[in-house]
């Protein structure tokens, strides 16, 4: 009977210690002095825990993006964090998921990025905006995206009338596209109303913007 009381007080003393699993800092307090906090007697949501710990050296931002810049984001890739609450501090990290198929609803995809918290100023839950660093062009022929019919031709202003031209685009935005071939630098391109035209219909330029 000794031994049993032993063994009794023992495990009593095993479960009264809390161990934290790893290192953190208490984020939230969910007992006060004299809860009952033994599961077996109820009192006490093992969900919930006695104590919310938290270890945010390090942060998960997870981004939606839509399919025309999902291709320009890749594992490894350096991103920066800007959040409301620090408008001159900029956060450095990189691209640590990208999923690769998008949400069902949402038609978008799932991208994460981890950045380093040392000094444990970002929180958790909060929001912000995240700028990747893609590829760039040097001396790159851009025009805007609405330009562009079907991806593939513009039309260019040729004295009065329009010339269809087939083009090759490379790097673009959700405004601008860099056109790769088939444009040449001081050519006219039409941005407005160049659907149904055809070409060599004639045309009237109200506005010419550079």
């Amino acid at each position: 009977q000794a031994k049993a009381t032993l063994n009794l007080a023992n495990h009593q003393l095993d479960v009264s210690l809390m161990k934290a699993p790893f290192s953190g800092i208490v984020a939230a307090k969910n007992a006060e002095v004299g809860d009952v906090i033994n599961p077996l007697m109820g009192g006490f949501s093992p969900s919930s825990g006695v104590l919310t710990l938290m270890d945010f050296s390090s942060v998960k931002i997870d981004i939606d993006v839509s399919h025309q810049d999902i291709v320009r984001i890749k594992k490894g890739q350096v991103a920066s964090l800007k959040v409301l609450a620090f408008p001159n501090e900029v956060f450095q990290g990189r691209v640590s998921l990208v999923n690769l198929t998008a949400d069902p609803l949402s038609r978008k995809f799932k991208v994460e990025v981890k950045i380093n918290n040392p000094d444990l100023i970002l929180r958790p839950n909060t929001f912000g905006e995240v700028t990747f660093e893609v590829d760039t062009q040097a001396d790159a022929l851009v025009i805007p995206q609405k330009a562009i019919l079907e991806q593939k031709y513009i039309f260019l202003v040729k004295n009065d009338t329009v010339e269809k031209r087939d083009v090759v685009i490379g790097l673009q935005n959700a405004d601008m596209v860099e056109v790769i071939s088939g444009l040449e630098e001081g050519d006219m391109v039409v941005v407005e109303g160049n659907f149904g035209l055809e070409n060599g219909t004639r045309i009237e330029v109200k506005e010419v913007i550079k």
